[in-house]
């Protein structure tokens, strides 16, 4: 259900040196969004009066919105487990690189045939599947907070467009709070009467209002983007955007 989907407890506590769930992330996160409350409310409300402040506070919780989600956090954290997995088996595969590092590493001044029975033994881990990060979310977490303020910058140098549905239609959204078509352009649904597309070019904003296809096309973005969930303030939107998808597909 849409209300278990938007209430998972402590999802952002991970296990750290001082606490075995450390809340500090989701802590933050929420500060983050208390900060963009209202700037987003001039955004939506007096789009002309928003400052220079205002942008700079909604771009770094767009970043957040793109980065923190289920989805993009298990992905970061295999990510993290195949890079190290990668790592370790470019040293395996260098006999005598790895030797160096084990001498320098080892106490117990180790054979060659040792080193080399560990080395075989290291590249086996690596490239058999046999390497698993215990901490696999933990790592996600932070490789989401690394790099945020540059992700954040990026967005708010871009084109902003406050998109506006056609008359009779709403925006829709989903559980990721983005879509991104494609690597120049996101859309982020921000309410049931507006949507913001981020895409390349130079800062600025402007305000359009979508025709009938225009709010299709970006509610099948959404759609397309959804992990599991879609949520909608009228059930019509969201069971006219599944028809469309179908369509869609069977055109395809």
């Amino acid at each position: 259900m849409p209300e278990d989907a938007a209430s998972r407890r402590r999802f952002y506590a991970v296990e750290s040196d001082e606490s075995p769930r450390d809340n500090r992330i989701e802590d933050f996160l929420s500060l983050v969004e208390g900060y963009a409350a209202d700037p987003i409310r001039t955004h939506l409300e007096r789009t002309t009066e928003m400052t220079e402040a205002d942008r700079t506070t909604i771009a770094l919780m767009l970043a957040l919105q793109e980065r923190r989600t289920p989805f993009g956090i298990a992905q970061a954290g295999k990510a993290v487990e195949q890079f190290g997995r990668e790592q370790m088996a470019a040293l395996a595969h260098d006999p005598r690189a790895f030797a160096e590092m084990w001498r320098k590493s080892a106490p117990d001044r180790s054979s060659p045939a040792d080193i080399e029975m560990a080395r075989l033994e290291v590249l086996a881990i690596a490239t058999e599947g046999r390497l698993h990060l215990r901490n696999q979310r933990e790592q996600g977490l932070l490789t989401m907070m690394d790099g945020w303020l540059l992700a954040a910058e990026t967005l708010d140098l871009m084109h902003w467009h406050l998109l506006r549905p056609a008359p009779g239609i709403e925006f829709i959204q989903n559980d990721q709070g983005v879509a991104r078509p494609d690597a120049s352009m996101r859309f982020f649904p921000l309410a049931p009467d507006a949507c913001l597309l981020v895409c390349e070019g130079s800062r600025s904003l402007s305000i359009h209002g979508s025709t009938p296809q225009g709010t299709i096309e970006a509610n099948l973005a959404i759609y397309g983007w959804a992990e599991r969930f879609i949520f909608g303030r009228a059930r019509k939107a969201l069971t006219n955007t599944h028809a469309a998808a179908k369509r869609a597909s069977h055109r395809g």
